[in-house]
């Protein structure tokens, strides 16, 4: 029986409509059939109760013909004259009432049973939708297309959920980017200004020796530099929101080679271990430029704070494809643990020629690939960066 109302909740809308319709036209016609036997009894067991009276009444089978002119009405009584002619009329009625009301029954119960709970579904959510209030569920399991259309209504407000997410989200960035822009930007314009007015107030009365001018003019170009590399970089990071990443089928092999040939172009100077756990044959479904890109950010980071070896690991785990690079050197501070993804943070900021932003790049190309950048200290005390991209892998061996 369970099995039964299984299906049976699970047919399609037409299905369904089709089955109430048959169902209760059937409920109908047999209602009408046992109405009209019943109304015919009781005209029968009226007549035949003045069958003495009415000498003119023949009866030949169940068909009465009245061959007199008197009517055997006339000698009813009240109650019964009344009931008689009750009983004709519901015969006359009683087939299109019923059919009236099993029409009426089987469309209420079909609109009931099949189409209330999923409209008043679908009508709250657009209702909640409307009003930016993303954060429900819509969950209705029977498999006929009233259930298709609210799955499909849920996947679209969960991806109108995360596309929304994603929005404030990169507004927030936005908005940390832009304070820490102009923070950074500080500096450099205040020394600027500061030796601008110490030179519109020494230089005319040639009261510097050009010794200290040339100091003087030296550091106001270093400041001006830095501002080109915080232009340069801000600009790199508005094209990153415009890039789609573009997915291909690689052969680990192929990509192997490119990150060595990364590799020997950005770490000649320090000793690389690889550990590369795949078997031969497998092919990885990712866009290789974000890759490539995301490891020499990353790659370049290591080299600049290694000491004298840099390690270097892929696998395959959980569904990522991860790229982990590691380093001797002196590791991450506890501070840079916390904001080393931030952008424009640096631990040595005022001493090294970066902006401090090529963690948080690395972040926001991850993510546009479905992934996740994590780091760490390594036992030993050196940095780790891991990138993993959420992609597909097979194997064609």
């Amino acid at each position: 029986m369970g099995k039964v109302k299984k299906w049976f909740k699970n047919m399609s809308v037409k299905g369904t409509f089709v089955v109430y319709v048959l169902g209760f036209l059937l409920l109908a016609a047999g209602l009408s059939l046992v109405t009209l036997r019943y109304c015919d009894n009781v005209s029968k067991h009226i007549l035949y109760k003045y069958e003495d009276q009415n000498s003119g009444l023949i009866l030949d089978g169940t068909l009465r013909i009245y061959v007199n002119r008197q009517e055997p009405e006339k000698s009813f009584t009240v109650r019964d004259r009344f009931l008689y002619r009750l009983s004709q009329t519901c015969m006359f009625l009683s087939v299109p009432f019923w059919f009236f009301l099993c029409t009426l029954t089987a469309g209420l119960l079909f609109y009931k049973n099949k189409l209330k709970k999923p409209f008043q579904l679908l009508n709250d959510a657009s209702e909640k939708i409307a009003k930016q209030e993303l954060d429900f569920s819509i969950e209705y399991e029977r498999e006929d297309e009233l259930g298709r259309l609210c799955r499909s209504f849920e996947h679209m407000r969960a991806s109108l959920e995360e596309n929304y997410r994603d929005m404030w989200r990169r507004v927030e960035e936005r908005k940390q980017l832009n304070a820490a822009f102009s923070h950074d930007l500080r500096t450099p314009l205040t020394v600027l200004r500061g030796y601008g007015d110490f030179l519109m107030k020494y230089l005319p009365e040639e009261e510097l020796d050009r010794e200290k001018l040339t100091s003087v003019v030296a550091t106001m170009g270093s400041h001006i530099k830095r501002l080109e590399r915080y232009t340069d970089t801000m600009n790199s990071v508005q094209r990153l929101e415009e890039i789609t990443p573009v997915y291909e089928w690689i052969s680990i092999e192929t990509l192997k080679d490119k990150v060595i040939d990364t590799v020997s172009m950005l770490a000649e100077n320090k000793a690389t271990d690889f550990c590369w756990k795949f078997e031969s044959g497998q092919e990885l479904n990712i866009d290789v430029e974000i890759v490539l890109q995301v490891f020499e950010n990353i790659l370049a980071n290591s080299v600049r704070f290694a000491d004298r070896r840099i390690w270097i690991r892929a696998e395959w785990t959980e569904g990522e494809f991860r790229l982990t690079v590691e380093d001797d050197g002196t590791g991450f501070t506890p501070d840079g643990l916390r904001r080393a993804q931030e952008p424009f943070y640096s631990s040595n900021h005022e001493t090294e020629n970066h902006s401090g932003m090529g963690l948080y790049i690395c972040r926001i190309m991850v993510q546009k690939l479905g992934g996740s950048l994590s780091v760490a200290n390594t036992s030993q005390g050196g940095a780790s960066v891991c990138a993993a991209f959420a992609c597909k892998i097979r194997d064609l061996s």
